[in-house]
């Protein structure tokens, strides 16, 4: 235990900074919520003990989730997680995953955290270094590839002809459906549609 605790103070590790614990290739691995993982020999249940016991879910064999960090769980027993992970609970006892979905308060109809969109994009190269307008290049390809384009407008940002000011004005153009985002004054208004 002690060994275990030295272990976790030397990576940084501690019950507020856990995503989620699962085991590959017979390690177990310890996600941050930073992203960074890290992995050592040693059972679940032994990382769990010294875990606070009711911050961290057991939801399958192996797989050990941080309760406040769910943002939904299916009626399969589907974890996600902020990250936008997703782990499958145990198949016996589905009841037991609505039960904590209630319990957590969780609903079908919440919306998950934007954070969990910043994995989801695949882009490739669309022009080599140092083409003019590399970066609205890049921005078109993104926009011809989205169903809907967020936009965070911010008003102190100059108003020149920058590249991001240019995809707005491309996405509008091309009728894309475009969430813009003001953060100060904590608005949002749909255009392009």
């Amino acid at each position: 235990m002690a060994n275990l605790n030295t272990w976790f103070q030397k990576h940084d590790l501690c019950a507020g900074n856990i995503l989620y614990i699962y085991r590959n290739d017979h390690k177990t691995v310890i996600c941050r919520t930073d992203g960074e993982e890290f992995s050592l020999f040693a059972p679940v249940h032994d990382v769990l003990s010294v875990l606070p016991e009711g911050e961290f879910l057991n939801i399958s064999k192996g797989t050990v989730v941080c309760r406040s960090h769910i943002v939904n769980i299916s009626n399969d027993g589907v974890y996600t997680m902020s990250d936008g992970r997703t782990f499958q609970g145990r198949k016996r006892g589905l009841s037991s995953h609505r039960r904590l979905r209630t319990e957590i308060g969780l609903t079908d109809t919440q919306p998950l955290p934007l954070n969990m969109l910043e994995k989801c994009t695949l882009i490739s190269v669309v022009c080599p270094v140092g083409t003019p307008d590399a970066q609205l290049q890049a921005y078109r390809k993104i926009i011809d590839l989205a169903d809907v384009v967020l936009y965070v407008h911010d008003a102190d940002m100059s108003a020149t002809d920058s590249g991001e000011n240019r995809a707005f004005a491309f996405a509008v153009e091309s009728h894309t459906p475009t969430l813009v985002l003001h953060p100060k004054e904590l608005t949002a208004k749909w255009v392009g549609e």
